[in-house]
């Protein structure tokens, strides 16, 4: 007989969550004496962790009254929380409008414009701020509802009530010693921490960590956010930031929401990785674990894996791979990949006589 895992769902909003946790190999680990887990968010419906997010905002959006039958949800975004915004819109009934600044990758607009959302693009020059801007003054004019994805408490609060439990169910038999977390907005990172924590209590050891870009070391360099105290919006860039290649990592400023888990004494310090070390993670991630994972994906892991280089024998550290590689096919991590074949699989070809090109 068949095990029924599933029950059929009245939409695909309730597919969301539930993701596995992979357990990757000590040949990429390097060491023998610790495990280390990625929790595989790019298993959601809409292929990554903001699925999570997209359904968190819509619903608090109708609780709050904002959001009507027939209305427009609208937010800014790197892609990811766009196409999961989206793609809740449509199971919904909604209409979505995003705002993205336009360095970000070719296939995250494809993807939200196939799921019905219209796209609105921002010079790259203008980087996050602008791109922030441009969705307050649109919905100050249409009457878009601003999902507000880097200041509502609807983002770690949907992580303290999904994610974490998730976490803390599927490790039951070997608790994790170490989570280190990237962040974009910080909802992940904050909600999980908030709960793992309290579920850990003060006799039981947990250390906790943020990944971010080693070009844009903002929480590493302990400055701060300049912020309007009443709206939570980002007032300038911070000046730690500067351009780097992890799409959805580190987006200029210091998110509201993380700075509340900053404030709140959650995490235990940083660890930061390099656009190269990200990049080449991800492609190892790919080529020696199966796991397609993108840029942000192969940074976490990275980064875990710094840390783990020095964990005590027995440590379990976890971290998150945020979304899959197929929203990276026009970025850096895809150089050098041919779309025709190569001397050695024309070689292949050739090695039996028929159809050859």
């Amino acid at each position: 007989m068949f095990r029924r895992f599933f029950s059929v769902k009245s939409s695909i909003s309730q597919a969301i969550g539930r993701t596995p946790i992979v357990q990757l190999s000590p040949s990429l680990v390097g060491r023998t004496d610790v495990s280390v887990l990625a929790k595989c968010e790019f298993m959601n419906p809409a292929s990554s962790v903001k699925d999570r997010l997209g359904i968190a905002l819509l619903r608090a959006a109708e609780e709050s009254g904002q959001l009507q039958k027939g209305g427009v949800i609208a937010d800014a975004t790197s892609g990811n929380t766009g196409i999961a915004l989206a793609m809740a819109a449509a199971a919904e009934g909604y209409k979505c409008v995003i705002v993205m600044a336009e360095q970000f990758s070719i296939e995250r607009r494809l993807v939200m414009r196939g799921l019905g959302a219209q796209v609105v693009l921002t010079p790259a020059a203008d980087a996050a701020m602008g791109m922030f801007a441009k969705l307050r003054e649109l919905c100050d004019k249409h009457g878009y509802v601003n999902a507000r994805q880097f200041e509502s408490e609807a983002n770690e609060r949907y992580h303290a009530m999904t994610t974490a439990p998730e976490i803390l169910l599927d490790t039951a038999d070997a608790p994790p010693t170490h989570l280190i977390m990237s962040y974009g907005t910080g909802g992940t990172a904050h909600g999980v921490a908030r709960v793992m924590r309290a579920a850990y209590g003060e006799n039981k050891p947990l250390i906790i960590k943020l990944a971010e870009p080693a070009e844009a070391p903002m929480v590493t360099s302990g400055l701060p956010q300049e912020r309007d105290a009443t709206s939570g919006y980002a007032t300038a860039p911070h000046p730690a930031w500067k351009k780097h290649a992890v799409q959805g990592w580190a987006p200029q400023t210091i998110p509201a929401v993380l700075q509340r888990g900053l404030d709140a004494g959650y995490f235990d310090g940083t660890v930061t990785v390099t656009d190269a070390e990200s990049i080449a993670m991800a492609r190892k991630l790919a080529h020696t674990q199966g796991i397609f994972t993108g840029i942000s994906g192969g940074g976490a892991v990275a980064a875990t894996l710094k840390e783990a280089a020095t964990a005590p024998p027995g440590s379990v550290l976890l971290t998150v791979i945020a979304d899959g590689g197929d929203r990276y096919l026009s970025t850096p991590l895809f150089e050098g990949v041919a779309t025709e074949m190569n001397d050695e699989e024309m070689a292949i070809s050739k090695s039996t006589p028929s159809h050859q090109l």
